[in-house]
Parts: C-alpha cells; structure tokens; sequence
C-alpha cells in the first residue's frame, strides 16, 4: 500500500502477506505445490510470460513487477528433535504465515502461528513457537540456531519476494532508464536463481557449525502430508474465479501450473 501510494518508492513484498489483493501471484506461496526453490521459480518465469494477468494484478495494485527474488526450501527449527514426521508435530505450535500455509499445519493438527521473521527469534526463546518455518538462509540471518539447533527438512519449497516500485516513481523515469531496470531486473532474477542454492547451502553449514543439526523429512512423511491437506492449487483456482469473477483465466492459469509441476526439473 506504501508502494502504491507512492510513500516509497520501491519494495520487496512476499505475495502470501497480500493473498486478497495478489489472487494470481499468492499461488507461488502455496504449501505442498512445488518440490525446489528452483521449480517454483521455473513455473513462476513460465506463467508470468504466459499470462498478462499477473502484471494487470501488479498494475492494479499500484505498483510495476520487476523480478521475484526466489528463497531456498523451507525447513522446521526448534529446541527438539521431534519435527521430522507427521504425528509428532501434532499440537506443536509451528510459525506460519499468509492465507494457505496456515491449513497446511492444521490438516495434520500442528497449531499455526503467524509470525513475522524478525520475531522468530524471540517466538522459539519464549516457547510462543515450538517450530521456526523458514529457509537456512533467513534462520542464519536471524541467529536461530541460538534458540533452536534441530531442524528437519526442507519440508517445502515457495517463491520468495516480489520486488516492485511504484507506478508513480516508474512513471517519472525516463523511457531508457525504465529500460534499464527491465533489463537489469531479467538479469538479475537469472543471477538470484544461479546464487541462492550455494548460499542455502552454506547457511546450512554455517548452522552446523554452530551446533545446529538437521534431519531430513522422509519422503514418505511427506507424502502422509500431501494425503491429510486440501488440494491447494484446485482450491486456489475455485478461490480465484469466485474472487476475481473470471473462471476462464482461472481455469486456464491452473492447468498450464498443472503442466509445468508435472514436468522434470
């Protein structure tokens, strides 16, 4: 809102913060969709060239779509080494956020906790999370392993942040700087992408060597996970042709998704 009333003039905003106003774009947010970091953003480049609908949303909104800023996979932090299966997250408190990852915890009886990054820290110290739920890069960022050493995961993979500016700020630039950071933004999301993996990964060396421990969740967890949650993606397309009154683009817009998850990455 700040960004579109031109109170500053650029932003990097994850689109589950905004799910009523960025119907199209919190799709890269959903929970249990998408395997890697590097398959979201693969479907994300994908549709974002396919379908208009998703700058007309950004233009909606107030703001110009410059690039999304993709994170690594998502994993469980905390003070126990009881995260990596589903029944022994029943009743644990786990961090949450947005409209659909909250349903995601509840569907196998975790208890969702919104919570913003900067607060995790001191959510895990005061027992207000039993769970941090962020990528290796952030839980080093915020010093996590201090307040939470057992980590399982990853547990899922979403898109990061969307980085935009406002309409009003792009429309007193120049037409060949406005080029500019079209350029330079296409440039960028390609260099994030390529970056990203070898930063998480020494996020997760850099915990480990600050006693942190990590426990992979079993794929056959995940897959009890998957069976007990909605199916999120025909949820969304339900959500968004009752929301936006346009079944069509909706219907469109979840198969090509269907398409794109299906194939090998």
């Amino acid at each position: 809102m700040l960004t579109a009333r031109g109170a500053i003039d650029m932003t990097a905003t994850a689109p589950g913060y905004n799910p009523d106003q960025l119907r199209y774009w919190r799709a890269f947010q959903t929970p249990l969709v998408f395997q890697t970091s590097k398959q979201a953003m693969y479907v994300l480049g994908k549709v974002v060239q396919e379908f208009p609908v998703y700058n007309q949303e950004m233009d909606k909104a107030g703001v110009v779509w410059l690039f999304q800023q993709p994170l690594g996979e998502y994993y469980m932090g905390g003070p126990k080494a009881e995260c990596d299966a589903v029944a022994k997250l029943k009743g644990k408190k786990v961090r949450s956020f947005g409209a659909d990852i909250p349903k995601a915890f509840t569907a196998i009886g975790a208890v969702p906790v919104t919570v913003a990054p900067t607060d995790i820290y001191e959510a895990l110290q005061h027992g207000t999370l039993d769970y941090s739920f962020i990528n290796a890069g952030n839980s080093v960022s915020f010093k996590l392993a201090e307040v939470g050493k057992q980590n399982c995961g990853p547990v899922m993979a979403i898109t990061g942040h969307n980085v935009t500016m406002s309409k009003r700020t792009w429309a007193r630039l120049p037409k060949d700087v406005q080029q500019v950071f079209r350029d330079q933004s296409a440039k960028t999301a390609q260099d994030y992408l390529a970056w990203v993996g070898e930063f998480e990964a020494k996020s997760v060396a850099t915990m480990k060597s600050q006693g942190a421990t990590f426990v992979p969740f079993p794929a056959d967890e995940l897959k009890k996970w998957r069976s007990s949650a909605p199916d999120f993606l025909a949820a969304w397309e339900k959500d968004t042709a009752a929301a936006t009154k346009d079944a069509a683009t909706a219907k469109k817009v979840a198969a090509r998704w269907r398409q794109l998850l299906a194939e090998k990455q």
